[in-house]
């Protein structure tokens, strides 16, 4: 199973459509999506609550992306985390090519899938080696980390 974590702040319809872009994308991969709200006023925690696939989490009140982030990571479940944010829209199956390279390489314990202009025909993804200090990954908004590494380091 992966987990899907992202936060959200009053745009409910931004998270509508990232839910309905997963469930297009995961429908042959056991997922969850873990909602993570810093108190939206929008009907975002009705919404939420009632899909059968959303973990959801109201913070009550706005600690900051990353607390969320950190948040959401801490109840997902899946072997693997992805983080993305609730405004995105996923133009490429994002989630098999990042199985398969930590399925092929136990040494990748994140990999990074960087922004990218819509008319890119598939996403450049980049990785980073367990224990490996000499890479340098490029910035990445959206991502999946091992969920026993990402334990190991909060």
């Amino acid at each position: 199973m992966i987990s899907i974590v992202t936060a959200t702040l009053g745009r409910r319809q931004c998270l509508e459509n990232l839910t309905e872009n997963i469930r297009e994308l995961c429908k042959k991969i056991d997922y969850e999506i873990v909602v993570v709200d810093g108190a939206s006023s929008d009907g975002t925690e009705e919404w939420a609550k009632k899909q059968k696939d959303i973990v959801f989490i109201q913070q009550g009140t706005r600690l900051g992306a990353v607390c969320a982030f950190n948040a959401g990571f801490a109840v997902a479940s899946g072997s693997v985390v992805y983080n993305l944010n609730d405004d995105c829209s996923l133009h490429h199956d994002i989630f098999t090519p990042t199985l398969e390279m930590l399925e092929k390489d136990k040494l990748i314990g994140q990999v990074a899938i960087p922004f990218q202009c819509p008319h890119e025909t598939s996403p450049r993804f980049d990785y980073v080696i367990i224990g490996k200090n000499n890479r340098k990954m490029r910035y990445a908004n959206f991502g999946c980390t091992r969920k026993w590494l990402g334990d190991r380091l909060s």
